[in-house]
C-alpha cells in the first residue's frame, strides 16, 4: 500500500481489513461482517481485535480512513478525490 507516494506496511489483517472496505466503497459494514472477512470460524477473537486492527490503519493512513457509523458499522471514508476542491 502506499500514501502520498511512500510505502506503508501493512500486517495481513490489516490489509484484508482495507481490502473489505475498499470492495464494500460506500457501504457500511458491521462489526460481524468484518469479523468474518478477517477470521475463521475456528480461530478465536479477542473482543477488541477489530477496534486495534482499525486503530492500527487509522495511526498509518490516517485517521479518515475508515469512518466509524455508530450504532450500525465502519466504511472507507472520503478520498482526497471525493471531497470538492
Amino acid at each position: 500500500v502506499t500514501l502520498d507516494g511512500e510505502s506503508v506496511v501493512l500486517l495481513r489483517r490489516e490489509l484484508m481489513l482495507l481490502e473489505a472496505l475498499i470492495r464494500a466503497r460506500g457501504r457500511i459494514l458491521s462489526a460481524d461482517q468484518l469479523k468474518d472477512r478477517l477470521y475463521g470460524i475456528d480461530e478465536e477473537i479477542e473482543s477488541n481485535a477489530l477496534n486495534v486492527h482499525i486503530y492500527q490503519l487509522r495511526r498509518k493512513l490516517g485517521r479518515d480512513v475508515i469512518e466509524t457509523v455508530r450504532g450500525v458499522g465502519y466504511r472507507l471514508g472520503p478520498t482526497h478525490s471525493d471531497t470538492p476542491s
